[in-house]
């Protein structure tokens, strides 16, 4: 399966994790606004507008103009953009580096690479609805495609993160034995 990872030299590829890691904990940084009660992802999985009022109008009992939320949401673009790449590059080097090319894994690692973005598109799109939500239209369609979203990127995104968690344990394991 080809990925654009695949122009990245191997050389380059642990150095441009590193460098997305960091880029990826100082944009996580930035969207750490004090919004009362309620988390962002409060808002995110809210499951209908009901809910959705409850959280914002929770924050604009501390937060009248809602400027803590929509400075989270101005990081998030950015933070969406790194952690995204950070998961993609993961996954590809994951794949690459433990997997033989005639193996599932090398195909599940780029495919999951792939599905990075994808959650980061998720997150953009689960982005414009709370943006919505955050403009007074607390209404449907806005938190039903909000949590939609948000639901399939956390998934999207723990498979990645299993892929990689895994495949690292088990790497370390078939070390371990090996020296055995």
């Amino acid at each position: 399966m080809w990925h654009p990872f695949d122009y990245l030299p191997r050389s380059w590829q642990i150095p441009a994790l590193v460098i997305l890691f960091a880029l990826t904990v100082l944009a996580a940084i930035q969207t750490n606004q004090p919004l009362n009660t309620f988390p962002m992802n409060a808002l995110e999985l809210a499951p209908n507008p009901d809910a959705a009022k409850i959280i914002i109008n929770c924050w604009k009992g501390v937060d009248p103009k809602l400027e803590a939320a929509r400075l989270l949401q101005y990081w998030d673009s950015y933070f969406i953009l790194c952690y995204s790449t950070f998961l993609a590059l993961g996954c590809y080097v994951i794949a690459n580096r433990f997997y033989s090319s005639e193996t599932n894994g090398k195909t599940l690692g780029k495919l999951l690479a792939w599905l990075m973005w994808v959650a980061g598109i998720l997150d953009y799109v689960e982005n414009y609805a709370i943006n919505k939500m955050l403009g007074g239209r607390i209404e449907n369609p806005w938190p039903k495609v909000s949590s939609v979203c948000a639901s399939l990127k956390f998934a999207i995104i723990g498979a990645g993160l299993v892929f990689i968690v895994t495949a690292i344990v088990a790497h370390m394991l078939l070390r371990v034995l090996r020296a055995r």
